[in-house]
């Protein structure tokens, strides 16, 4: 299950309620070296661009624009589908990877098969033509109006 490869470095990125924990369990299991936390990043996009993937580890996830995030600065992913919108998302393998289900094992093994290949460049064109302002924005009208029985907007 493991991924015991000295070369690899993770970030994380945050500081939630589980920070302490997860400083405390990195040192306990002697991977210590290898993790750098890097507490809450008032500019995370930074961190994203300097990464050779980002992980998106999540067992539930609302529509993950942290993603969307990732790959915007050039970045491919590794994930779990997780309940929300990584499915909708990871559709094109320029992105990256997606894990058969939300289990270590299955995250583990993902990140091997991504390490083992080449790695991919996210298009960016494709990124702004379906997730764009303009495109999500169209998405939410159109999803409100549907709640509120009016007919869709018309287009032009």
């Amino acid at each position: 299950m493991a991924i015991n490869d000295k070369r690899l470095n993770l970030v994380i990125i945050g500081a939630g309620p589980l920070y302490d924990e997860l400083v405390s369990l990195a040192s306990r299991l002697g991977v210590h070296k290898q993790i750098h936390f890097a507490g809450f990043q008032s500019n995370p996009y930074e961190w994203f661009a300097a990464a050779d993937y980002f992980v998106l580890s999540s067992r539930v996830e609302g529509f993950p624009n942290v993603v969307l995030e990732a790959l915007a600065c050039g970045t491919p992913v590794v994930a779990t589908p997780c309940p929300g919108g990584i499915k909708e998302i990871m559709t094109r393998p320029d992105y990256g990877w997606l894990a058969c289900d939300t289990s270590v094992a299955a995250l583990a093994d993902t990140l091997r098969r991504a390490l083992a290949g080449s790695r991919p460049t996210p298009s960016l064109e494709d990124l702004q033509t379906r997730f764009g302002v303009e495109q999500i924005v169209a998405r939410y009208e159109a999803l409100f109006r549907s709640l509120a029985n009016l007919p869709p907007a018309a287009a032009g």
